[in-house]
């Protein structure tokens, strides 16, 4: 997704828009998802058989939010350039 998102900006980087779905995208969604991942407080049973520990599985959702912070952040860089 990262990949797609980058060629999209890459893509519009000398258009003076991008179209809707994409802007939703950032506006909308990512704010959504992030929310959503920072509310998780544990893992589940089965994220424990695939050979997680609370520590870990709790380690992994702060990178992908990390992930998705740095991607909305080049998104919003990509308007001003």
């Amino acid at each position: 997704m990262k990949k797609l998102v980058r060629e999209v900006i890459k893509d519009y980087e000398n258009e003076e828009c991008y179209p809707k779905i994409f802007v939703k995208y950032f506006v909308l969604n990512i704010p959504s998802i992030i929310n959503i991942l920072s509310n998780f407080r544990g893992c589940t049973d089965e994220d424990l058989r695939k050979g997680y520990t609370v520590e870990s599985y709790l380690s992994m959702i702060a990178e992908r939010i990390k992930e998705l912070k740095k991607l909305k952040m080049e998104f919003e860089n990509s308007l001003w350039a």
